[in-house]
């Protein structure tokens, strides 16, 4: 019954717990090295004008500034995911979203 989820249904393909693999280099001590980036998408859905990458999270997360720094950390990852998402689709991701559901709160970028 969430919006998320009502939206996701709406949308016209809904994907869930898509794993993926994709080459992407690496920074290292002696310059770019070859490397894969490996993860399961949560939520993927195609809307007008592209996709929907959203990540969930169920920390229970008291402090603030403890959930500011693992939002940071999220984002980071929902960024790379959509990044991914958009080298194996070859179409646009246009929202990144992060659902705490600890915290019964989304945040959208």
């Amino acid at each position: 019954g969430s919006p998320l989820l009502e939206r996701a249904r709406r949308a016209e393909r809904l994907l869930s717990e898509v794993p993926f693999a994709r080459p992407r280099s690496l920074e290292g001590a002696d310059g770019r090295l070859p490397g894969v980036v490996e993860g399961v998408v949560d939520l993927a859905f195609r809307e007008e004008g592209g996709w929907v990458i959203a990540d969930y999270k169920t920390d229970e997360v008291a402090d603030p500034a403890e959930l500011d720094r693992r939002l940071a950390v999220y984002r980071a990852q929902v960024d790379l995911y959509a990044e991914c998402w958009e080298g194996l689709t070859g179409e646009p991701v246009k929202e990144r979203i992060l659902y705490l559901t600890a915290q019964n709160r989304t945040e959208s970028w």
